[in-house]
């Protein structure tokens, strides 16, 4: 408990609890002065650095493990084989595949809320199996564009580090259900989250998927949880990325702010069910009518006051990014593949919240990269394979009938179709269904 970096006095009344119906085992805990004592002794004869207190000793702990060498990375001379890659990394030993490397390290200053000038330092470190990640994310998702998400977990290390993760998001087939599963890059383990330090972590990872994959890490989305030093970090590394805002994050924010309401019950008689209207828009254009006409109905309902919160924090140019078709085919704008990696960070992975930053670097950073090293990622793309679920097909033959959909066709070439209308679930023809329509020329071109 003294190197999870547990005071003295918490310790002792720890073991006064645990041993309270055990006089003998309780008379022999020493008391906070010999605790005290003691961790200033492991302090002293620790050779990785009971505490970074600054760049320099950082560097100290840093420089054995940075990897900044093909050859190194690959264990031999001949650099990135695509076609046995696969089978000759599978024949290395785990310690070689999930060993900790730094890709960088960095430090910088910068002025705090409060107007002071305030320095932090970190850095980039993964696995030669993690990295590898890049290459076959980029690989499989090319086609519809690649998309990367970062996000920061707090309440690990003692002096309030942060760390980062940063990554891509998969489609997974297990249990019967299709989820979306993150999959790790790099980690980033900072003092302070900032702008700088995200513009490192993601330079950081495009310079090294080319050094060592000869790949070129385009991200077309962006995702991230309403950040704005995250978005001008991707935004200054890839200017024209898509930054998608995460829907279940607003759906919080959303919650939280409900005390802006003049009336107590208007959020769940509408705010709650507009939003979510809004998060099912089809196109951009239909997301911002329905966004227009949402927040006049409020507005003629005396909620100016929440209509103006969210048009300036969620219907922006930048953060109004949060409905479903935002992105290219399976790319949701959410962070809950990150957000469920972390959880499985914590509870896997970290003995005890706020330990000291030794036994962070030393024990729990490394432990979070041997995480599923067991379960290999069968598909970096944006979908899933996996079985067509009956009710499915049973729904897609009641879609593509006539009386469902309309042809539009090409004015210049009367043999081309253009596109077509198909009528939505409410309003679909089928014999259960009193609401049905026909789709016709009226209602395709309303």
């Amino acid at each position: 408990m003294l190197r999870g970096g547990a005071g003295p006095k918490r310790i002792r009344l720890l073991l006064l609890k645990k041993y309270k119906k055990e006089k003998v085992k309780q008379a022999k805990i020493p008391d906070a002065i010999m605790l005290k004592n003691r961790k200033a002794s492991l302090k002293k004869i620790s050779k990785n650095a009971w505490e970074i207190s600054n760049f320099t000793v950082m560097m100290e702990w840093a420089s054995p493990r940075m990897c900044t060498d093909p050859d190194v990375f690959f264990g031999w001379m001949g650099g990135f084989d695509v076609q046995n890659d696969k089978r000759t990394f599978d024949e290395k030993d785990l310690e070689f595949q999930n060993d900790l490397i730094i890709l960088n390290t960095f430090d910088h200053t910068f002025t705090d809320e409060d107007g002071k000038e305030a320095t932090s330092f970190g850095f980039i470190f993964t696995s030669r199996r993690i990295f590898r990640n890049v290459y076959y994310s980029v690989e499989a998702q090319n086609t519809d564009g690649v998309v990367g998400l970062t996000d920061g977990t707090y309440r690990i290390d003692f002096n309030r580090w942060t760390l980062v993760c940063f990554g891509t998001a998969c489609g997974v087939y297990d249990n019967s259900t299709y989820r979306r599963s993150f999959v790790p890059w790099v980690y980033m383990f900072v003092q302070t989250e900032h702008e700088y330090a995200y513009k490192t972590m993601f330079t950081t990872t495009v310079d090294f998927a080319a050094k060592y994959f000869d790949y070129t890490l385009t991200l077309k989305y962006g995702s991230q949880d309403h950040a704005t030093y995250i978005a001008n970090a991707y935004k200054a590394i890839w200017p024209g990325i898509g930054i998608l805002n995460c829907y279940p994050h607003l759906s919080r924010k959303a919650y939280e702010k409900s005390g802006l309401l003049r009336d107590p019950t208007f959020y769940g008689h509408h705010v709650d069910k507009n939003i979510h209207e809004l998060e099912l828009a089809r196109s951009p254009q239909q997301f911002l009518a329905l966004a227009e006409e949402c927040t006049k109905f409020w507005i003629t309902k005396h909620e100016q006051e929440y209509a103006s919160w969210l048009t300036t924090q969620y219907l922006g140019e930048r953060w109004g990014t949060w409905f479903c078709t935002v992105a290219a085919p399976g790319v949701l704008p959410s962070q809950n593949p990150i957000e469920s990696h972390h959880q499985s960070l914590k509870t896997v992975c970290v003995p005890s919240k706020h330990a000291a930053t030794s036994v962070v670097c030393n024990d729990t950073l490394p432990s979070v990269l041997y995480l599923d090293c067991d379960k290999p990622i069968k598909s970096f793309s944006h979908f899933a394979e996996g079985p067509i679920f009956g009710e499915m097909v049973v729904h897609a033959r009641i879609f593509v009938t006539e009386k469902n959909v309309f042809k539009k066709i090409d004015p210049d070439d009367e043999q081309k179709i253009k596109s077509f209308v198909v009528n939505t679930c409410e309003y679909a023809v089928r014999y259960n269904n009193a609401t049905g329509q026909v789709v016709n020329a009226t209602r395709a071109e309303r």
